[in-house]
Order: C-alpha cells, then sequence, then structure tokens
C-alpha cells in the first residue's frame, strides 16, 4: 500500500490523460488515449491518488475511451488493485473499451475488472448469481 501517492496531469504528449471525478464515496477515474509504457505511470499515480483519499470508498476506472492497452497497461492496473485491496477499498472497471475487453479477456483478468450488470450475466450463463 501507497502510503502518499501525489498526481499530476500528464502532458498532452504523453497519449494519456486522466481526470478524476466523485459522487459521495465513490470515484471515478476516466482514462483518454493510450496506456502503455510511456503513460502507464500516469495512470498508476493517479488511481493511487485517487485510493489515498480518506472520502472514497470505491474506485470506478472508466477506460471506455482507451484505444490500446499493452502489458504494462496491465500491469498499471494490476498496481492499482493492490493497492485498492491493501486499503479494503472497492476498484472496478465498468465499461472498458473493446481493445481494453480483448486484453482484459486474453489475460483472464476480465473477470477481476470488470463489473458485469447482473441481468447480463444471467443472460450470458443462463444462471443467476
Amino acid at each position: 500500500m501507497i502510503e502518499e501517492a501525489e498526481w499530476h496531469p500528464a502532458s498532452p504528449r504523453a497519449g494519456l490523460s486522466v481526470d478524476l471525478s466523485s459522487d459521495g464515496d465513490r470515484g471515478v477515474l476516466v482514462a483518454v488515449g493510450e496506456v502503455d509504457a510511456e503513460t502507464a505511470s500516469v495512470l498508476v499515480s493517479a488511481g493511487l491518488a485517487a485510493l489515498a483519499r480518506a472520502d472514497l470508498a470505491a474506485l470506478d476506472l472508466d477506460l471506455s475511451q482507451v484505444s490500446f492497452i499493452d502489458s504494462t497497461g496491465i500491469g498499471a492496473l494490476v498496481a492499482i488493485r493492490n493497492d485498492a485491496l491493501a486499503r479494503g477499498k472497492t476498484l472496478t472497471v465498468p465499461n472498458p473499451s473493446s481493445r481494453v475487453m480483448e486484453v482484459l479477456a486474453i489475460t483472464a483478468l476480465d473477470t477481476v475488472f470488470v463489473a458485469v450488470p447482473t441481468g447480463l450475466k444471467e443472460a450470458t450463463t443462463g444462471r443467476s448469481g
């Protein structure tokens, strides 16, 4: 668990921008662009800073506008998740882009990160739960 995390917005040439908003005790971190070796640290810094906030109990990573993610980006998601677990906070990726979903599925991390609405889960599996 990172005790102190300081986040600074990415420079325009970095290829990734992130923006944090909150609704009550739930934060939403929106990422736009590419998450790769050059930009993953931006996502990690922003995610850890959000999780360090005492007023947030949960964090949604909105990756719906991420056009590319590589293994370094997956490592960034795992680092953020590990910090969330260490802090006793919830982390989800509720609406990943098709590219992010594809990489999460290939790495078998789709069930770890992606929140599937109950109705959709029942429709695709034929069972509830």
